[in-house]
């Protein structure tokens, strides 16, 4: 497997939600992607390529969080169509191809899902300032100090060491 774009991912995840009455936020999918990463990440991959930032509220991908945030604090009913530019120069109105998602990792995505998805917005973000790799940072993020990201080699270790870190009380 090669590794997605986030917008992707989070786009699959919003379809996924969406098709199986699940309601999520903007706040819940930032985290479920964070916790997807760290699941590819303990078992040698990455399910993503793109950063993870560190914000007040936990991680963020940045695109995914531009692409989503008109939704605010509402439910994202409906995954967004884009703008792309076409190799003849030309602009087009696309709409996400869940087939750009192999079937295992869809799978496996879903499985991610259906664990973080019954937490509230909240709690999630709680559990991840409760991890390490966002707590050292956590004065500086509070501070207002931007472009902090997470280290995906420091995210994988912290996770391989402390497999409770998965579970959100």
């Amino acid at each position: 497997m090669c590794a997605y774009k986030a917008l992707d991912v989070a786009d699959y995840i919003v379809q996924y939600c969406n098709t199986t009455g699940k309601k999520i936020t903007h706040l819940q999918l930032q985290k479920i992607l964070y916790f997807s990463e760290a699941k590819y990440l303990v078992n040698n991959s990455n399910l993503f390529d793109d950063t993870i930032s560190k914000w007040r509220m936990g991680p963020v991908v940045e695109r995914v969080y531009h692409e989503y945030k008109t939704f605010g604090s509402s439910n994202i009913s409906y995954v967004p169509k884009r703008l792309t530019f076409k190799s003849d120069g030309t602009i087009a109105l696309t709409s996400f191809d869940p087939d750009s998602i192999e079937e295992k990792d869809k799978k496996e995505i879903e499985k991610i899902v259906d664990e973080y998805i019954i937490n509230s917005p909240f709690t999630l973000v709680q559990a991840t300032h409760d991890h390490y790799p966002w707590k050292k940072d956590e004065a500086l993020i509070n501070a207002g100090t931007h472009g902090l990201s997470y280290d995906k080699s420091e995210l994988k270790d912290f996770f391989k060491n402390n497999p409770s870190a998965f579970e959100v009380k």
